[in-house]
């Protein structure tokens, strides 16, 4: 139930205590008093009623105005809401299937399934059915290291009809989990629908990306380890720029080139800071507060190969 407005409540009272007034007169309306103390007591009274009923109006007048924006920001919010669902749940209007298309859900679960820090941030995997007693339409969500991280939001029977139809049961997927207490923003999205070739290219792609993580995420890597990382960025890279969605994020290395060339400099290994500039693609990347120095160095091993 709504709550009234606190002024609207004072601007009802207001009006009856100067209807009770004008009543109170009318029943007491003595001949023993003055005619001046009757007009004073009357134009008075008047006075008072006439601004109660201006109140009451104005603050009726205005809550009518307050419903009429309410409405129309609730109308907003509730367009915006169907728009944004519908592109997860967009379907054919002739079949009323759902559209092949890549789709995104919020994770629901993460709460009850022990996520870790190692769980957390970008992750693949994927989705299959499961008959969970709770739900007939369950979808898990597992990453790549078999763990089941969650699950997809209830009532997806259409989207488990076709994974059976379309994908035999299981789909590869993608997403994050976000550092958040509450894991508020953490999604999954996956490729519904899209034919086997493209989905071997967004499994190439997530299986480069978790490669180069295990690379980067080492306490030493060699120089032949960079390279290698660059190298897999680029043939992931390739294979993205083929995708029909372009919906998955490749993580450039470019934040490694800094560090990389620095100790390159200082060991003097000329023939691999040369090297670097079979990878501008991924120097291009850089800031401009750290790519001129890159960019230096290589000149500075040029000049220094020139002089053997």
């Amino acid at each position: 139930m709504k709550k009234i407005n606190p002024l609207y409540k004072l601007s009802a009272g207001l009006f009856l205590v100067a209807i009770i007034i004008i009543s109170i007169k009318n029943l007491t309306n003595k001949e023993n008093i003055a005619t001046y103390r009757k007009e004073s007591d009357t134009n008075n009274t008047k006075v008072f009623f006439y601004i109660s009923g201006c109140v009451f109006l104005g603050l009726v007048a205005r809550q009518i105005q307050k419903s009429r924006i309410n409405n129309i920001a609730k109308n907003t919010t509730q367009s915006i809401s169907i728009k944004k669902n519908n592109t997860s749940e967009s379907k054919n209007k002739k079949t009323g299937d759902l559209r092949r298309e890549v789709k995104s859900y919020d994770i629901k679960g993460l709460e009850y399934r022990n996520i870790k820090d190692s769980d957390r941030g970008f992750f693949y995997g994927y989705i299959s059915h499961i008959a969970h007693e709770k739900d007939k339409n369950a979808i898990q969500i597992i990453n790549s290291d078999n763990k089941l991280i969650g699950y997809l939001p209830k009532g997806k029977s259409k989207l488990v009809k076709h994974l059976y139809e379309w994908h035999n049961g299981t789909l590869p997927c993608w997403g994050n989990i976000t550092n958040d207490y509450y894991f508020r923003g953490s999604y999954v999205s996956f490729p519904l629908g899209s034919p086997a070739n493209e989905i071997n290219k967004y499994v190439q792609i997530l299986e480069i990306d978790k490669t180069n993580t295990i690379l980067k995420n080492k306490k030493s890597i060699s120089p032949d380890e960079v390279f290698t990382i660059f190298d897999n960025y680029l043939k992931a890279h390739e294979i993205y720029l083929t995708l029909e969605n372009k919906l998955i994020l490749i993580d450039s290395p470019y934040n490694l080139i800094a560090g990389f060339t620095k100790r390159l400099e200082e060991n003097k290994d000329w023939n691999r800071l040369i090297k670097l500039e079979n990878y501008m693609h991924i120097i291009n990347h850089m800031p401009k507060t750290t790519k001129p120095a890159t960019l230096r160095r290589i000149e500075i091993a040029k000049s220094e190969l020139a002089k053997i």
